[in-house]
């Protein structure tokens, strides 16, 4: 079954795609990195090569995957899914391996009265979760190494240690940007903004024309700060504001989304509000940056509003709060994913049996 992403959308204006955003936070900075470089015969094969370990790599594939070319796939089939086994997107529903050269078409075909979804033109039969992998697994030539291999980018393969290593490190890099989004955490407002968003994922990208741009690790969802309600982050001395006792508190000047850039939203099941107070103060949420619900559909660190945690996210959230110091991973967090991990092991260690 097929699965629809929440109206989530960044762009740089309200008339450009939901792509907008990537798009020209990428050419703008390749361009940047370009400039001056000579291009090696060695980067010109580069990307020919097969490494599994090179997130670089594996960023170009995914950053690949454009909604008109492929959207509403199967979440077997999600670009995260085709880009950790090595493909990529060249075209409407159509994969390519820069390694073997091999082409993969990923399809609904409607004409039936129920339509159904075709790998390469043969229908997909209802079978378990484990056949879409094996599609894109042999979709490469026999001998592609792609075919024993992919990346492994989840935070279910890194220890509680590495998890938290890797959230501080975005929690500096977002430190350092000149805006952070007012956070949504637990249905308030997030304390320290940075750590909430390097515990789901996020890190800073860079700025340019003076929107500061940020993005999943994971699934490469972009966005940009001042889509969202926001605040400085420079070391300035914030106003005081009384909160009506005895005692102060200091508190930064929130500025509200600039006018032309899309707020994403996300739907929920509205609530009834009994005050004006309470409906303003909702709204004022609806600008307010959710960490796990504007990720892609297909990431493992998504999660909508109205469900609770998944594995990936609440193991770094975990991280995050323990600082590592639990000791090392207990790895898969179900027997079934223990199974599936020794059953891909063991694939590839194994020879395939020929007849």
């Amino acid at each position: 079954m097929a699965s629809t992403e929440p109206e989530t959308q960044s762009a740089t204006d309200t008339s450009r795609g939901p792509d907008a955003v990537a798009e020209s936070l990428e050419a703008v900075m390749e361009q940047s990195s370009l400039a001056g470089q000579d291009v090696s015969e060695d980067t010109k094969t580069k990307k020919r090569k097969c490494r599994e370990e090179d997130l670089e790599d594996f960023r170009h594939r995914l950053g690949s995957f454009k909604r008109p070319w492929w959207f509403n796939k199967p979440l077997a089939f999600s670009a995260l899914a085709a880009a950790r086994r090595g493909w990529q997107n060249v075209g409407p529903d159509q994969l390519s391996c820069p390694v073997c050269s091999a082409e993969l078409t990923i399809k609904f075909e409607a004409k039936r009265l129920e339509g159904q979804w075709m790998a390469n033109g043969q229908p997909m039969a209802d079978a378990p979760a484990g056949i879409s992998h094996e599609i894109l697994e042999k979709g490469h030539s026999p001998f592609c190494p792609w075919r024993s291999v992919e990346v492994k980018n989840d935070p279910q393969w890194y220890s509680d240690k590495e998890l938290a290593a890797d959230v501080e490190t975005r929690s500096a890099g977002l430190l350092a940007m000149k805006h952070l989004p007012v956070v949504l955490e637990g249905g308030q407002e997030a304390a320290n903004p940075a750590d909430a968003l390097a515990s789901a994922g996020w890190e800073a990208v860079g700025t340019v024309d003076g929107r500061d741009f940020f993005r999943c690790s994971i699934c490469l969802r972009t966005h940009i700060v001042q889509s969202f309600a926001h605040r400085e982050t420079e070391a300035k001395e914030p106003e005081e504001i009384s909160d009506g006792g005895s005692s102060a508190r200091k508190k930064r000047r929130t500025c509200q989304p600039v006018a032309g850039l899309w707020t994403p939203q996300i739907r929920v099941i509205s609530q009834p509000e009994s005050e004006q107070a309470e409906q303003a103060e909702q709204e004022e949420r609806m600008t307010w940056f959710d960490p796990h619900a504007f990720h892609h559909y297909y990431c493992p660190l998504f999660c909508h509003p109205e469900e609770e945690l998944g594995i990936a996210a609440a193991r770094m959230l975990k991280a995050r709060s323990t600082d590592g110091s639990d000791g090392p991973s207990p790895g898969p967090a179900t027997a079934a994913e223990k199974a599936e991990s020794l059953v891909r092991d063991l694939h590839v260690i194994l020879p395939e049996r020929k007849d």
